[in-house]
């Protein structure tokens, strides 16, 4: 009899480097709770910070074309057209590194050019926090086999930046950085990894 394929779950904070609260509230989530990686916006004033807040733990880049200034201050880039994807996927394929596929068509283009990525994607930044505890209680009972990633963006309140997503991040922290969540995942039987596993 063929086994079901086991569930992995990457749970990967974005926004690691836009505020020094954030920053701090990430690395307590990948150390204390159930988040397992994070992502880097690398052209902002707390990035630094947030690499070294970080260090030794699983830290993506976070492609960022609408915060900062240019990483490359004689060529700030002044539109995009839809070659974007596949400059993505040119340098990540180069590089053998995997990429965030947001639905399934991207989940097939990335992987028709050979680029790894996820099986499953969950998550959203709206007016209300994603991830409550009620919303956590729901995406792990249709977690589906294969690897999931869910997108989170948990922090303390930003102290140097305005953001629309602030009092939120204070609720994924509460759901996501507690030693009781990951414990609730590993109890349902589900794997936790970063995107080294992909």
């Amino acid at each position: 009899m063929k086994s079901e394929r086991p569930r992995r779950l990457i749970i990967n904070a974005d926004d690691l480097g836009y505020d020094p609260a954030i920053n701090r509230g990430i690395v307590e989530a990948m150390r204390k709770g159930a988040v397992t990686s994070a992502t880097l916006m690398v052209n902002l004033p707390h990035s630094a910070e947030g690499a070294a807040l970080a260090s030794g733990l699983a830290v993506g880049l976070h492609l960022n074309l609408a915060r900062g200034m240019p990483v490359s201050p004689r060529f700030p880039p002044t539109f995009l057209v839809s070659g974007a994807l596949e400059g993505l996927t040119r340098a990540a394929g180069r590089r053998g590194i995997p990429v965030r596929a947001l639905d399934a068509a991207m989940r097939t283009t990335l992987r028709a050019r050979g680029v790894r990525t996820t099986d499953h994607f969950v998550g959203e930044a709206g007016a209300e926090p994603y991830w409550t505890a009620a919303r956590f209680s729901e995406a792990l009972a249709a977690l589906e086999p294969g690897t999931t990633e869910w997108m989170c963006h948990p922090g303390h309140l930003p102290s140097h930046v305005k953001s629309g997503y602030a009092a939120q991040r204070v609720v994924e922290l509460e759901t996501l950085g507690r030693p009781e969540a990951r414990g609730g995942l590993e109890r349902a039987g589900v794997e936790l990894v970063s995107f080294a596993a992909v």
